[in-house]
């Protein structure tokens, strides 16, 4: 009993500084600090958007991207030399290891007179593959639009310093959160965020819900098996809820944690309950259990946008999460699709949602607002509206991708159609697109 109670006490003091806003923007002032130091314009630079990524407060934001683009104006090439700035390290080894684009595809194929191509882009690592060449980033520039999608938040703001300031035209972001759009709109002007998040790309019929009298799962939680996901506030809250609760627990391992250690943790705070734990399952096996679910849920604090949620969503279970996540899918959250869950309420909110799981309307939600179908008209009008504005000609709309659990082109004739583009981008830069990337983006 000590020994648990000692272990949740330091939980929350732990998590209670390190998501903490107020120290997240001292953070951002040391990082700025630092930068007023001599060093190279790249690690400056680097410095620079590590102080603006960190800030927390909006106020801060035009005074702290008005010092980036200063330093960008004053230094000029120097302090896009990726290679001197310590943060990019990390993705040096990946560019060096695994040179070619994963997780992204071609939308649509550059057109006559000019009318551009498309090229949807995952994960801040792909991004930098991108730009990390200037000459060939350029030329890519000319010819497509660059959608990149954001896998975190706060995003990687040093990455789109050296996207925005190679680029030619307006780079489309898509972020992770509702809360962070003005925020990337405000650190350049040639960014503009998409309407969506990444999480609204999924196609309805790759879930079967079932009806509410033939779920046979109270809760369903889909993670990894690292702490940031805070499997031990669940099995708190489990302690106080019935024994013969079914919960299904779906994860992987990620960063040295493994389903071991989850199940120590279960133990050592003492969850009763029989719970049926699943590891790296093919994503079919996933959505069957999250259509089986009355409750899917999330207790992240702080990541992306987290597909899970929305996936839950789709599978027609009410989604639970944190009041206080700052997690893209919480904006979705309202009494009729789900709850936010207060810390200590957590356990009898959570029954309260089972009982009333049959009277939620989240399948109907789901399906007209993060569908690909709504997400990819959404998508194109923003893209013909801006190409038409700038005296671009838009002919030939962008083809539909879906999240499965990566993306891919959700139509076999998008994938015929886009062949060619993707052959001739493996012809002209064969270490950057591979031969089969439209046949693995989403692996």
């Amino acid at each position: 009993m000590v020994s648990r109670s000692l272990f949740i006490a330091r939980a929350r003091v732990v998590e209670t500084l390190h998501y903490s806003r107020m120290l997240r923007t001292l953070r951002g002032l040391s990082w700025w600090m630092r930068s007023q130091f001599p060093a190279h314009p790249a690690a400056r630079l680097d410095w620079l958007c590590r102080a603006y990524q960190s800030c927390e407060h909006a106020r801060m934001w035009p005074w702290l991207a008005d010092r980036v683009q200063h330093h960008l104006k004053k230094h000029g090439t120097r302090a896009l030399e990726w290679q001197r700035a310590p943060g990019a390290v990390r993705y040096g080894g990946i560019l060096r290891s695994q040179p070619a684009l994963s997780r992204s595809v071609v939308l649509k194929a550059p057109g006559a007179n000019g009318e551009k191509g498309v090229i949807f882009s995952t994960f801040e690592y792909n991004w930098f593959r991108l730009v990390a060449d200037p000459g060939r980033f350029e030329a890519l520039c000319a010819e497509f639009h660059l959608v990149l999608s954001t896998s975190w938040s706060p995003t990687g703001y040093h990455i789109l310093a050296l996207a925005a300031a190679q680029a030619s035209d307006t780079l489309f972001v898509q972020a992770c959160n509702y809360e962070e759009v003005a925020k990337i709109q405000a650190f350049h002007p040639r960014l503009r965020c998409l309407e969506t998040l990444p999480c609204d790309w999924l196609h309805p019929d790759s879930y079967q819900p079932r009806a509410p009298q033939d779920r046979d799962i109270d809760i369903v939680m889909v993670s990894n098996w690292a702490p940031f996901k805070r499997h031990w506030e669940f099995f708190n809250a489990l302690r106080a809820m019935p024994a013969g609760l079914r919960v299904v627990c779906i994860g992987q391992p990620e960063a040295g944690y493994t389903l071991d250690d989850i199940r120590a943790l279960q133990r050592k705070l003492g969850a009763p309950q029989q719970i049926d734990y699943r590891q790296s399952l093919p994503i079919d096996q996933v959505a069957d259990l999250q259509s089986r679910a009355k409750v899917a849920l999330i207790l992240s604090r702080r990541e992306g946008c987290c597909v899970a949620a929305a996936e839950g969503m789709m599978a027609g279970a009410a989604l639970a999460m944190r009041y206080d996540a700052h997690v893209g899918p919480r904006a979705y959250v309202t009494e009729d699709r789900g709850a936010l869950l207060h810390p200590r309420h957590l356990a009898a909110q959570l029954q309260a949602l089972i009982q009333r799981s049959d009277k939620t309307r989240v399948r109907e939600f789901a399906v007209q607002r993060l569908s690909c179908f709504e997400s990819v008209r959404k998508l194109n009008a923003q893209l013909r509206t801006h190409d038409l504005a700038k005296g671009r000609p838009w002919t030939v709309d962008v083809a539909m991708p879906m999240w499965r659990p990566h993306p891919k082109l959700a139509l076999e004739e998008d994938r015929a159609r886009l062949a060619p583009c993707y052959t001739a981008l493996h012809q002209r830069w064969p270490d950057l697109f591979s031969a089969d990337l439209i046949h693995q983006s989403c692996r």
